[in-house]
Order: C-alpha cells, then sequence, then structure tokens
C-alpha cells in the first residue's frame, strides 16, 4: 500500500486515430482515475496507438520521472505500460495500416529494452489488433483478450496482481 503516494506513479493517454492529450505521471492514482474517468462512453476515429506508446515510453524514461523518485528514495523502480485496444491499427481510415504496427512496435521494443514490462489487452479486438498486442508485450502471460466487460475485469484484475506482486516495497 503507497498510503503517503511516494512510491506509485500513474499517468494516461488515450488514442483513436490520434493521440490525446495525456495525463502526466502523479503520484498516487487521483489524476489518472480523473482522466479515465473523462473518457467519453464511445470514442470516434480509426486506431493509431503507435503515439501513444511512444508517449509513454518517454514519460516513463525522462529524467524527470527518475528524479521524482530519487526524491523520496526510490531507488529500485519497477515501470509497466498497460496497453488496451478494441482495434487494429488503421489510423483515420477503414484499413489496416501495417506502418503504424512497425511504429507500434518499434516503441513497445524501445520500452521492454528500458525495463519497462508491458501488458495488453485487447477488448473485442480484431485478429490483427489482437497480433499486435501480443508482439507488443512479448509474452502471452501479459497479454490479455476480453470479449465483455467480465473479462475485460477480470485482466485488469491480473494485470494489478501481477504488478503489486512485482512491486511490493515495505515502508516504514
Amino acid at each position: 500500500m503507497d498510503a503517503n503516494n511516494h512510491v506509485t506513479r500513474t499517468g494516461s493517454v488515450t488514442f483513436t486515430d490520434k493521440e490525446q492529450a495525456a495525463s502526466a505521471l502523479a503520484w498516487g492514482t487521483t489524476t489518472a482515475r480523473a482522466y479515465i474517468s473523462a473518457l467519453p462512453s464511445y470514442p470516434s476515429g480509426g486506431t493509431d496507438m503507435s503515439d501513444a506508446m511512444d508517449t509513454a515510453y518517454a514519460a516513463l524514461t525522462a529524467a524527470s520521472e527518475a528524479t521524482e523518485h530519487a526524491n523520496y528514495g526510490n531507488t529500485h523502480v519497477q515501470k509497466f505500460i498497460v496497453l488496451m485496444t478494441d482495434g487494429e491499427n488503421t489510423g483515420a481510415s477503414s484499413k489496416h495500416k501495417p506502418s503504424l504496427d512497425t511504429k507500434t512496435l518499434n516503441a513497445c521494443t524501445s520500452a521492454k529494452n528500458a525495463g519497462i514490462t508491458i501488458y495488453t489487452v485487447a477488448f473485442m479486438a480484431p485478429t490483427l489488433g489482437k497480433t499486435l498486442l501480443l508482439a507488443c508485450s512479448g509474452s502471452s502471460s501479459n497479454s490479455y483478450t476480453a470479449d465483455n466487460a467480465s473479462e475485460l475485469i477480470t485482466a485488469f484484475e491480473a494485470i494489478a496482481k501481477k504488478v503489486s506482486d512485482r512491486s511490493t516495497k515495505l515502508t516504514n
């Protein structure tokens, strides 16, 4: 538990056919929760995960992020990205764009090379979206599919358990 909000930092970035304004990393979960709660119920547009992945990677690897943790004595910081989509990379069109898959996978590879664990959730996504997310996570144990709300909740519960098991820190 992070009662003083000195261990856990969260942020959010969403996308349709283009990246939406991101919620910067902040201590605790309040800011990220508010960002997610304000999302429209029915987003419009196509799908382009690439810029959002770039943004998440850049935020987690920024020097300022290391400084934030160092200010509270956090010397071993585990970083995670959860990437969820209900589509495949189409950009603003209705046709799959392999170039956006390549760009997304490049960001995923950079993140994994930086020690960031990526979890993915394909929510009612087509086959190409599921395939991309599996490749992005790099492991079937980090990649989830959900075809309804119950399965979506189960996927996020499993991710939360994995993250909390890996990031347990004893505080005094």
